[in-house]
């Protein structure tokens, strides 16, 4: 009896085990597929990121490019600037020129005051540069200033 009170004991103790063993095995499964899964989804959220840093490179060099393209742009519109602030120069630069011209060759006849307004005038259009009278027997001056018109009209129609 002895013998078989020993045995239902360690049949007892062997079904305990087995079921033990069971158990976690069981959950050594479970394990196993929460792990599988969870490697799963680590390589796709790597290949996500991946895929998000490539589009962060190719818009990086999009706007890196932009850059450069609207710098040069700019650049262009500088010289673009400055070419008719010279321009302008000029023009301004023959127009006072031309002023000076007519008052040398305006007859003697006009009367005070019709000078005094068209001086006014031409002060108002040319600055003060323009308000200057010429003598008309400065003919040097004349020749000379002609000669630099005819060159600025020159330089501009090439």
């Amino acid at each position: 009896n002895e013998i078989e009170a020993h045995n239902t004991d360690l049949q007892s103790e062997l079904f305990s085990r087995d079921r033990e063993v069971m158990s976690l095995k069981h959950s050594e499964e479970r394990l196993r597929a929460t792990y599988l899964e969870l490697v799963k989804k680590n390589s796709q959220l790597e290949e996500k990121l991946l895929e998000q840093d490539g589009k962060h490179e190719e818009q990086k060099q999009k706007f890196e490019n932009s850059i450069v393209k609207l710098t040069n742009k700019l650049i262009q519109q500088r010289k673009k600037s400055e070419e008719l602030e010279q321009a302008n120069a000029r023009a301004v630069r023959d127009c006072r020129l031309a002023v000076r011209l007519l008052q040398c060759a305006s007859p003697a006849s006009n009367s005070h005051s019709t000078k005094f307004h068209q001086s006014n005038k031409l002060s108002f259009l040319f600055g003060d540069a323009s308000n200057r009278p010429i003598s008309s027997n400065d003919s040097k001056s004349i020749k000379k200033d002609l000669k630099q018109l005819r060159q600025n009209s020159f330089e501009d129609e090439n």
